[in-house]
């Protein structure tokens, strides 16, 4: 495996210094190593009419709410936006930074938009050279996605309980322990951190209570927008090559997903980048 390089947040600006000058406008995320995919998805987003020839990635929430502090709306004069997860924030009630440059992604991470049905078999009908009528036959995508975010849901409103009672818990990330090599859920695996969580935090069931409670308010109950993207894609991949026997990198899955999935869904990004432009002008 080939080791990629990381980089200070201070290392990760000092590029915008560099490479800004080729932008129309500037566009800041989390996730190094993958600009790339981002670039691909704004490209996709907002066509020919605005140029971004860099993504600039800033290694963590934090890096970007640090480059935001230090930059504002602009930087070098080009106006700047920052592309951020919503990972639990809404559920833990997060200060969050008002700003019409600053975007929540409305699901988990980006990667929560790429799992579509269609995008999918597109992507089987091709690895297992068969046409997608075939692929959807033997797949069979709608069952796995229902029962996979059916058990999920369970899993990560836990999630949410350890993070805001025990945040020094580390369990939160380390998704391989209840997913089975098959992609199928491992509900012993769930069950048993439950019960640990139930040992460790005081009035488990009234602090669960608040967090559903949360959750069907602020997320309208949507699995979707709680479970994350990146463990939804490693179930997916796993569950695939299991029931086809066809492998595949999973580089290679994601690229192909970004690039299918309904660009639709981010439009309030698109609009609010248009919207920000026409204020600033």
């Amino acid at each position: 495996m080939v080791k990629r390089l990381e980089y200070s947040e201070d290392a990760l600006m000092n590029r915008m210094l560099f490479l800004s000058n080729a932008n129309d406008i500037n566009i800041v995320v989390e996730d190094t190593n993958h600009e790339y995919v981002y670039e691909n998805i704004f490209e996709r987003m907002l066509g020919d009419e605005i140029k971004i020839e860099s993504i600039f990635p800033m290694n963590g929430k934090s890096g970007v709410e640090k480059a935001y502090k230090k930059n504002g709306k602009y930087y070098k004069g080009k106006p700047t936006f920052y592309i951020v997860d919503g990972d639990f924030d809404i559920l833990l009630e997060k200060n969050k930074i008002v700003d019409d440059n600053y975007f929540y992604l409305e699901r988990y991470n980006i990667e929560s938009y790429y799992i579509e049905k269609q995008s999918v078999e597109k992507f089987m009908s091709w690895k297992m050279k068969k046409r997608k009528v075939e692929v959807s036959s033997i797949i069979k995508f709608d069952h796995w996605r229902l029962e996979t975010l059916k058990k999920s849901t369970e899993l990560f409103l836990n999630f949410v309980i350890s993070k805001k009672e025990i945040p020094q818990d580390k369990t939160i990330g380390t998704y391989n322990k209840f997913v089975m090599q098959d992609g199928k859920i491992n509900c012993d695996e769930i069950d048993s951190f439950i019960s640990d969580l139930e040992y460790k935090i005081e009035n488990y069931d009234i602090k669960k209570k608040a967090i559903v409670e949360r959750f069907y308010c602020e997320l309208n109950g949507d699995p979707v927008r709680l479970i994350c993207g990146k463990y939804l894609i490693n179930c997916l991949q796993r569950y695939l090559i299991a029931i086809t026997g066809v492998n595949f990198k999973k580089d290679d899955f994601i690229y192909s997903l970004c690039n299918d999935f309904d660009i639709k869904e981010l439009d309030y990004i698109k609009n609010g980048i248009n919207a920000a432009l026409k204020k600033q002008e």
